[in-house]
């Protein structure tokens, strides 16, 4: 699937040469009308490409004993659908405002990761599911910059980051790697995900097309969803909150990344909670007072160990002597 980008810069072109041909004498070269005319139609074209590009797609398909004569159970593929929906919400969540174990996920996130059905397709079982659309962005912001992917992107790429991991030999550490920062919730909704796959013997096929980003599929066979959720109800995750005194030395607004230079020199890094963005820059390079929310996962299966960190609150470290 084409990018944005790159149908707007042939869209360019095209309007450029079709203004250049209807400043001629069309009517005397019968010739060029018919090119004016196929110019045209392939103007419409890309016209319609490009809006149906500025939607992330996921073409998902399954396949096994759940499916039979390219039919599916309702009740198979409701709970499937929900599971899948809800890890994507969850991961969200996790992304733009931080983790909950439990509660509501506020209505904006639940619109900006929600999954709409527009089509199916043959093979198996397929359905082609589209993410809310991306805003247009000013062209002079497309030239300076790749787009940086919507929340719904991010949580796409996040899932499948997770259920690729099976694949790795160090999976077990992968998974730790990734859910960890994410938290409880989408650790379950995850593990249901692999589970419905795994109980009903069912392969499932993810192609990726964002707006922003590139291109991918992953395979997530039945038995390897059976290995994903073993992983995940290993996983033990627990938490605690920190105040540690140190310069911030690094930070990056655009991934919510920061890092942290405590008194002894050890350099921790990790996320930013949202609320802090507007304010982070008043303590580049200074002594400070972090409040982190630390996560730590461990895997039952083979000891293996992860802290996770969330920058909560920054204050400055003069005001806090005494």
């Amino acid at each position: 699937m084409r990018k944005p980008h790159d149908l707007r810069a042939e869209l360019s072109d095209l309007r450029q040469t079709l203004a250049t041909l209807r400043e001629a004498d069309l009517a005397a070269y019968p010739a060029m009308q018919l090119t004016e005319q196929g110019l045209q139609r392939r103007l419409e074209s890309l016209t319609i490409e490009l809006s149906e590009a500025q939607v992330p797609s996921l073409k998902f398909a399954v396949e096994g004993l759940g499916v039979a004569d390219k039919t599916v159970r309702i009740d198979f593929l409701s709970r499937l659908l929900s599971d899948l929906q809800e890890s994507l919400a969850s991961v969200g969540q996790a992304l733009e405002a931080g983790f909950t174990s439990r509660g509501v996920i506020p209505l904006d996130i639940r619109e900006g990761t929600a999954l709409r059905l527009s089509g199916v397709f043959t093979g198996s079982f397929g359905l082609i599911l589209e993410g809310p659309r991306v805003p247009e962005e000013p062209p002079l912001l497309e030239m300076m910059a790749e787009p940086e992917p919507v929340l719904f992107e991010q949580a796409v790429d996040n899932l499948l980051d997770i259920i690729d991991a099976t694949r790795l030999d160090d999976a077990s550490g992968t998974v730790i790697d990734r859910v960890g920062p994410l938290g409880p919730r989408v650790l379950r909704n995850i593990r249901g995900l692999s589970d419905v796959l795994a109980t009903h013997e069912v392969d499932a096929q993810f192609r990726w097309h964002p707006v922003a980003g590139i291109d991918r599929t992953v395979r997530l066979e039945h038995s390897s969803a059976r290995r994903l959720g073993e992983l995940l109800g290993s996983i033990d995750i627990s938490e605690r909150d920190l105040q540690i005194r140190g310069r911030l030395v690094g930070a990056s607004l655009v991934t919510d990344r920061f890092e942290l230079q405590t008194e002894t020199g050890e350099v921790i890094r990790g996320r930013v909670e949202p609320a802090l963005r507007e304010s982070l820059h008043l303590y580049f390079s200074r002594m400070c007072l972090a409040s982190l929310h630390t996560t730590i996962t461990r895997s039952r299966i083979d000891g293996k160990e992860k802290e996770h960190y969330t920058l909560t609150a920054v204050s400055s470290a003069a005001s806090n002597v005494g």
